[in-house]
């Protein structure tokens, strides 16, 4: 079902994060080795501030790197890839797993989590939670992007909210919102972890494709990597000594929740296999224990159902409160927020209840339902 997906390599960091001063294009891993694929010079590229804001001093910047250093130093232990002459010391560019920009207090948060076992997905931190009681007001930093970079990116938008109740507004030129999101073209591909005031997503022009627009907009919704989850294990190797020396905190997992979604290799925000290897794309980090998988992973084109079951979960669970179903959904489905009537089907299934095999006449989707007549999907 999922063997036609084709690999993601284009891009910056299609995973986020960013510090405005500090993110450059970098080296191989995540995004960026993507990008390299295509020969783009992105380091050349020119950052214009705009009306972005500068959030984190050269202060606290060393202090998350020296936290990163921690980290680092406790994995390397863990794993037999550290001598006794090594420092904690790591060369922490401002930005986790590739594109992930995250502040002190996150990175304090993740060191103290380090040890624990909760699952995770989605952040596990109310502040960092959206109100979407109204929609979530995002703009473009003035002159950074052109019609058709913007159409891009407002179809990754619009691709959320055809998968999820979460609803975004352009609020035009005029910035009147405390926490709204601002696009802006950085030096890379990255976005912050969750609300965090002017939420910034960085697209630099080699990001700015559906697949990228997209899992940075699941990182502001407040996604970590699906490889970060504290289950992943069960599921793939990481192989720690393939990885480039001082990268191994990339690899770390992280404390936040799941409602109970199953571990997605085909996940939107998934790796890699061959992210932050010292040979890119030659040598494998992450192995997945079922071969066929290793080819779904890291090669997403838009979200996939459990993505999507993840948001309408934690986001979406008053949505359909005054509607009840006559019926269970079947097949790991779920009642839809944006159709309370029916539920939201995975690939294969449909019906109103997801209890039918669906298939394609002519390209268009169908389902026979247990009426035993056609209905559209």
């Amino acid at each position: 079902m999922l063997s036609h997906v084709p690999s993601l390599r284009y891009g910056c960091l299609w995973i986020t994060l960013l510090f405005i001063s500090g993110a450059s294009c970098y080296p191989p891993g995540p995004i960026q080795a993507r990008l390299a694929t295509r020969g783009s010079r992105v380091g050349a590229l020119q950052f214009r501030q705009g009306i972005v804001k500068e959030k984190y001093d050269n202060q606290e910047k060393r202090r998350i790197s020296n936290i990163m250093g921690e980290i680092e130093a406790i994995l390397d232990d863990k794993h037999g890839l550290r001598s006794s002459n090594d420092s904690n010391d790591v060369e922490f560019d401002g930005v986790l797993e590739g594109d992930l920009v995250i502040n002190e207090r996150q990175a304090k948060w993740m060191l103290q989590a380090f040890n624990t076992r909760q699952k995770r997905k989605l952040i596990d931190n109310e502040e960092l939670r959206w109100n979407i009681s109204t929609p979530i007001p995002y703009l473009f930093n003035p002159e950074d992007f052109n019609e058709n970079e913007k159409g891009i990116i407002r179809w990754a938008i619009n691709h959320w909210e055809q998968e999820t109740c979460i609803r975004f507004k352009d609020m035009g030129p005029v910035v009147y919102y405390t926490d709204y999101i601002l696009f802006y073209k950085g030096k890379g591909c990255s976005s912050e972890v969750g609300r965090n005031g002017q939420t910034q997503i960085s697209l630099n022009v080699i990001c700015i494709s559906k697949q990228i627009v997209a899992h940075e907009i699941g990182h502001s919704l407040g996604f970590w990597h699906e490889q970060a989850r504290q289950d992943r294990d069960d599921y793939l190797d990481v192989l720690w000594e393939n990885i480039q020396p001082g990268k191994t905190y990339n690899f770390l997992t992280h404390q936040t929740i799941t409602n109970d979604v199953p571990y997605d290799m085909s996940s939107l925000m998934h790796y890699l296999g061959t992210d932050f290897s010292k040979t890119y794309p030659d040598m494998l980090t992450l192995k997945s224990r079922d071969g066929f998988l290793q080819q779904v992973m890291g090669g997403a084109e838009k979200l996939s159902f459990y993505d999507a079951k993840t948001a309408n979960i934690e986001y979406c669970k008053d949505s359909c409160r005054n509607t009840k179903l006559r019926r269970p959904c079947e097949h790991d489905s779920y009642q839809d927020p944006n159709d309370c009537y029916s539920c939201k089907c995975p690939e294969g299934f449909g019906g109103t209840y997801c209890n039918t095999a669906a298939f394609s006449v002519g390209g268009a989707d169908f389902a026979a339902d247990d009426r035993h007549h056609m209905q559209w999907r």
